[in-house]
């Protein structure tokens, strides 16, 4: 994940872009000069305004979206993208045009992405109770990062959305391959409270 380091500030070489992912959960907005609506790796938002300094705690990161139309706060996302646009590559590559509005839908549903991560996560630390089974063991090892969480959870709606799912999985496969690194399971524990 490419981060910016001076993000939408005006003399930053990524001001124009229609993301920004800023490494931590300490934001600026002094020498910024239009709203930025900001999601952290937790899932909590806001929108963000000029001059003002932000805290996202317990972040590990925060994507970063202009807001330069506050009547219509355009962005770069169609109604069927995440508006924070970091879920699934797929994601990342089918937003719409500049001139598409947030739609406080899909927030919501990233959001509650975020949270059954964060329970799928949990239960491979501690393990579970499955109605059927009994107590599953918790394996650590077998974590998944959210990209490959993300567009499972997309190929498992079927019809349309999973068939494009299922095509950009396969084109894509070694980034999904695997499970996550002792490192970023670790990073990925504390950016979802999880002890």
């Amino acid at each position: 994940m490419k981060t910016s380091k001076k993000g939408y500030l005006r003399n930053s070489p990524d001001v124009n872009k229609p993301q920004n992912i800023i490494k931590g959960g300490d934001i600026t907005m002094k020498g910024v000069d239009f709203n930025v609506h900001g999601v952290d790796s937790n899932g909590y938002a806001k929108v963000m305004t000029p001059g003002n300094n932000y805290k996202f705690p317990n972040a590990e990161y925060v994507i970063e979206t202009p807001i330069k139309d506050n009547k219509k706060m355009s962005t770069f996302m169609s109604k069927h993208c995440s508006p924070v646009s970091y879920g699934t590559p797929l994601e990342k590559k089918s937003c719409g045009s500049p001139n598409k509005q947030i739609d406080p839908k899909a927030i919501i549903g990233k959001v509650e992405q975020v949270k059954r991560y964060r329970d799928y996560v949990g239960k491979k630390e501690k393990g579970y109770m499955d109605e059927e089974d009994g107590f599953i063991k918790g394996d650590p090892s077998k974590t998944v990062s959210f990209d490959r969480f993300a567009i499972s959870e997309e190929i498992g709606k079927g019809g349309e959305a999973g068939g494009k799912a299922v095509k950009h999985y396969y084109k894509n496969k070694p980034q999904y391959s695997g499970y996550m690194s002792e490192d970023k399971r670790q990073a990925v524990k504390k950016g979802l409270n999880i002890k």
